[in-house]
């Protein structure tokens, strides 16, 4: 029997539960989508914020100002899409754990959460130094990455309910 079997064996009775009830499955689909979309939005906000104040130093300040605050609710989206996720994935191990497009997803999170902490890196520096200039630049990197990599977890996060 292979781990996929006994992990699907050992999570029936919640698999069976989860597939008998529509208000379940709504709430956490719904949960797990709406805690990546707030999640996503706020970083994709404050990535903007980063790329804007790069060509426009004037607004640096309020850029960073956002990037620090975005941080806990960005991490608190992230936590909240992981339980509903563990939810669904509980529910669902025969048919997530074997897909391409479930693994697709789990390296776009850990990408993106690598990612997150080249954020916080760069933005250390730019409190801590004072060559803001070339400090700036090296947060835009990530920020751009972070856009990438926001949007190609949504798409892949789609094709996973849909072709997995």
């Amino acid at each position: 029997m292979s781990l996929v079997d006994t992990l699907a064996r050992a999570t029936q009775p919640w698999a069976d539960y989860y597939a008998q009830s529509d208000v379940l499955q709504v709430i956490a689909g719904f949960g797990h989508a709406g805690a990546i979309l707030f999640a996503g939005l706020t970083a994709l906000s404050a990535d903007r914020a980063v790329l804007r104040a790069v060509r426009t130093p004037r607004l640096r300040g309020t850029a960073l100002e956002q990037v620090q605050h975005a941080h806990a609710r960005v991490f608190a989206g992230l936590g909240f899409a992981l339980l509903t996720g563990l939810t669904m994935l509980s529910a669902q191990i025969a048919i997530l754990l074997p897909s391409f497009w479930f693994w697709l997803k789990m390296a776009g999170l850990a990408t993106l959460v690598w990612n997150g902490r080249r954020i916080l890196r760069a933005e250390r520096l730019i409190v801590d130094q004072t060559d803001h200039h070339q400090r700036w630049a090296a947060l835009a990197a990530p920020a751009r990455a972070s856009v990438a990599l926001w949007l190609s977890i949504a798409l892949v996060g789609v094709l996973l309910t849909t072709v997995a």
